[in-house]
């Protein structure tokens, strides 16, 4: 008969506890956590916005995980603004990624559900296999965008009876700041304990956050979100701006990483609207007077610009992040 230890936690004393059990059938729960039978863990993506701002928090509550073979993950995404996607098989470095768009517009790889057996790549653009399969340790696994707001529906993922004990870095595809660790094969934390720990970071988080300030910009010009890798305020500053006729008027993306686009009279309901990324109407750089005009996807320190040659008032929108939007005024 072979011999084997065992620990669990006492439940009258609180106390952890090892004993020694003997017996073939007890051989895979050597040494296990006091956390028994299948478990359901909650990822969350992001958090909601503090009152009055609009922050995008490229986090996950939390980071880190441990869990078992034949658990099931729960991902949620708590932004009120931002999509996300829950993806395994993309490095931390992100050197495999897909791209989240390309020319022909947005990546079906990134933005739909899509599992790949042989993984990911940079150049996968389409997918074939939209079935997403429990999780083995191996392959492309992505959840697709996962969009904020009433509709959204979290996205489960069952670890596969056969998930080999190791490490896994799972990722938003479409912030580089968001990589978590799965850990399998070490004692488990019980769920509610993990809860409590992602409350945790989301208050610390939202205080950090809090502390970012708006950059200072010149005349006739707006800024078009900033912040740092993990935090990005998704706004427009200032919100109106009042300019003479004949004035070139500047947005400039002083964020990091996370893309904006400038668009007046835009048609678009969602971001994955045809064109809603691509762009359209007057050029960067033109005259406008009205009508529809979209930078498309920019960031970084290249601007986006249109001369105002007639008077009147111009709303404009990010059709990437809902509610942020600002004003020209044309006096």
């Amino acid at each position: 008969m072979t011999t084997r230890v065992i620990e669990f936690w006492g439940f009258a004393m609180g106390k952890r506890l090892c004993v020694v059990v003997f017996g073939l059938a007890l051989l895979a729960g050597a040494c296990s956590s006091g956390v028994k039978g299948p478990q359901t863990y909650k990822v969350q993506a992001d958090q909601a916005e503090p009152a009055g701002k609009k922050i995008q928090f490229s986090e996950w509550f939390p980071g880190k995980i441990t869990a078992q073979a034949g658990d099931t993950i729960v991902f949620h995404n708590a932004s009120s603004e931002a999509p996300h996607t829950f993806t395994f098989g993309v490095k931390a470095d992100r050197s495999n990624s897909p791209a989240p768009d390309s020319p022909k517009g947005l990546n079906a790889a990134v933005f739909a559900p899509c599992y790949v057996k042989t993984g990911a790549t940079t150049s996968l653009a389409s997918c074939a296999n939209h079935a997403l399969p429990a999780y083995d340790g191996t392959g492309y696994w992505n959840s697709g965008a996962v969009f904020p707001g009433p509709q959204a529906k979290d996205v489960q993922i069952k670890l596969a009876n056969n998930i080999p004990d190791g490490t896994y870095t799972f990722v938003c595809v479409l912030h580089t700041a968001m990589n978590g660790i799965l850990t399998i094969g070490k004692d488990r934390t019980a769920p509610a304990d993990v809860a409590k720990e992602a409350s945790q970071d989301e208050a610390s988080a939202k205080t950090s956050a809090l502390a970012v300030k708006v950059p200072p910009t010149e005349a006739n010009t707006i800024t078009a979100g900033w912040g740092t890798p993990s935090v990005s305020y998704n706004e427009f500053a200032p919100l109106q701006i009042t300019v003479p006729v004949g004035t070139t008027v500047k947005w400039i993306d002083r964020h990091p990483e996370e893309p904006h686009t400038v668009t007046f009279q835009s048609p678009f309901k969602s971001p994955a609207d045809p064109g809603a990324t691509a762009p359209g109407g007057v050029k960067n750089g033109g005259d406008y007077s009205g009508g529809f005009a979209n930078s498309g996807f920019f960031g970084g320190p290249q601007p986006y610009a249109l001369r105002f040659v007639k008077k009147g008032t111009y709303n404009f929108v990010c059709v990437i992040h809902a509610g942020m939007h600002g004003t020209v005024v044309v006096s």
